[in-house]
């Protein structure tokens, strides 16, 4: 974009310089072809006056910066520093215009900028000579002064364009990126690992089919997870039976106590309670007695080793056994007591 608007901006620039440069050109066309007329009278007819009023005519352009008319001797008759008037004139370009009877032009620079000089015969019918010259300096000032203008204005509304066009692009970034980018964000701050729902945002773009995506891995996960939640639930179920027929095959005079993972009841072998909904009791609501809740304590500070003494329970001692599972060898349980009468 930058590069087109720089190869826009020399070409335009170019293309009005050259026409600006080609009126100037034909001002001077003009200027040769009809001034010298009116010089050249004056010059056949010696009248000073009507000289001095043609050349001040022509220095009301702002272009001209000075002029010089000379008759065939090179003596100045008019000159736009009076001083120099009635002297001989001193410039090769008048010599040789003089000389050759030809026209000639020169472009140069001075404190002022760049110019050109232009030195233009007189000439009548009746001679082949020409009877005088008429010297005119010309400067480019003007013409710079367009471009730069020019320059400026095009500057300005390439900065404008060049503006929009980002404040465009920042705008259409934050609507079809940052935006979509910021709900999706949202979207996955707001996923609750319990409860996997497809709450992505869809839509018709990439953004959107990344949603539908996601969307379609969470049904799937959603899936997945209540599976495994339904073969857990059969497993510690079967874990549950497994671990009663053990304990009371192998402690047939024990009353035998399990927990599950929340501590909650799960078997009591000395109550005729079915706790295999899992709504069982919470361990410490059965357990009142101090010495009873103190060695279950100090089972649940020794996990994996088995805490022993004499324990009070529902008015009746007994001599307890406690077990905390180490985590990750059940699945369902996590304390054993065996109360021995």
């Amino acid at each position: 974009m930058i590069l087109t608007i720089l190869t826009t901006q020399l070409y335009f620039l170019r293309h009005e310089r050259t026409m600006l440069e080609m009126g100037l050109k034909e001002k001077i066309g003009f200027i040769t072809n009809y001034y010298t007329l009116g010089v050249v009278e004056a010059l056949q007819h010696n009248d000073d006056i009507m000289l001095q009023q043609i050349m001040m005519g022509l220095e009301q352009d702002r272009e001209i910066v000075s002029t010089m008319v000379v008759d065939s001797d090179n003596q100045i008759r008019y000159d736009t520093d009076p001083e120099k008037v009635a002297t001989t004139a001193d410039d090769k370009l008048i010599r040789r215009c003089l000389s050759t009877g030809e026209g000639v032009a020169m472009n140069g620079v001075n404190a002022g900028g760049q110019y050109m000089v232009l030195a233009a015969p007189l000439k009548i019918k009746a001679k082949r000579s020409p009877i005088g010259a008429l010297r005119l300096e010309i400067t480019y000032k003007h013409i710079n002064d367009l471009v730069k203008a020019g320059q400026a204005s095009f500057e300005m509304t390439a900065m404008g364009i060049l503006f929009g066009c980002v404040g465009g692009l920042m705008w259409g970034f934050r609507r079809w990126v940052t935006t979509p980018l910021a709900r999706l964000k949202m979207a996955v701050a707001h996923v609750n690992p319990a409860v996997l729902e497809p709450n992505f945002p869809q839509s018709e773009d990439e953004f959107g089919e990344m949603g539908a995506a996601l969307n379609d891995l969470m049904m799937k996960l959603k899936s997945e997870w209540a599976s495994q939640r339904e073969k857990m639930t059969i497993q510690a179920g079967d874990e549950r039976v497994l671990v009663e027929q053990l304990l009371r095959g192998l402690l047939p005079q024990s009353r035998v106590i399990l927990s599950d993972k929340q501590n909650r009841v799960i078997l009591d072998t000395g109550s005729d309670r079915d706790y295999a909904s899992g709504q069982g009791p919470h361990l410490l609501d059965i357990v009142h007695e101090a010495d009873f809740a103190g060695l279950v304590e100090s089972a649940y500070r020794q996990e994996g080793q088995v805490a022993r003494g004499a324990v009070t329970f529902e008015n009746k001692a007994y001599q307890a056994a406690i077990l905390k599972i180490p985590e990750g060898q059940s699945k369902l349980v996590r304390a054993v007591i065996a109360l021995n009468p």
